[in-house]
């Protein structure tokens, strides 16, 4: 149940931001959008909750696996807005575990997100990891509006 509960937080995010709710076609106007692609992926993370936070980001587009890394100034939660007005505070771990999930189905050659929280630590997450955790092809996720809509919904059926 903690762990439904959790994942209900986390896929919520994907419709919220920071102060006002995230448009999801918005999001989706970046699907398909490569690790290279700089003004793609600084245009996800600043629609992504947290986004307030941000102190720069960087690709590694050296060699495969290609990683996004999102630095942020240190912060133990993030208030987020829900569609129906109301706000919840979300753990730091939970924020970027959402983050990067949304990250990793819009990015299509994105494999590692990692998070840089001030010099405090560094807290990464892998495609092929969170794809088995929550047994699901992240690029499905949002495959288009409705995709988005109802993996959310799975999720957040209580």
């Amino acid at each position: 149940m903690k762990k439904l509960l959790m994942i209900s937080m986390l896929l919520s995010l994907v419709l919220v931001g920071c102060g006002k709710p995230t448009n999801m076609t918005d999001l989706l106007n970046y699907k398909g959008s490569y690790v290279g692609d700089n003004s793609a992926v600084g245009h996800i993370i600043e629609i992504l909750p947290a986004h307030e936070h941000l102190d720069g980001f960087e690709l590694q587009t050296s060699k495969e696996p290609y990683e996004v890394t999102i630095n942020y100034k240190p912060f133990d939660e993030a208030t987020v807005e829900l569609e129906d007005g109301s706000t919840s505070k979300v753990a730091l771990n939970e924020v970027l575990q959402g983050n990067s999930m949304i990250i990793l189905s819009l990015v299509t050659n994105a494999e590692i997100v990692n998070f840089n929280i001030g010099d405090q630590e560094t807290i990464t997450f892998d495609r092929t990891t969170l794809s088995d955790n929550y047994g699901n092809d992240l690029e499905s996720i949002s495959e288009d509006v409705s995709s988005l809509q109802n993996f959310i919904k799975t999720y957040t059926v209580k």
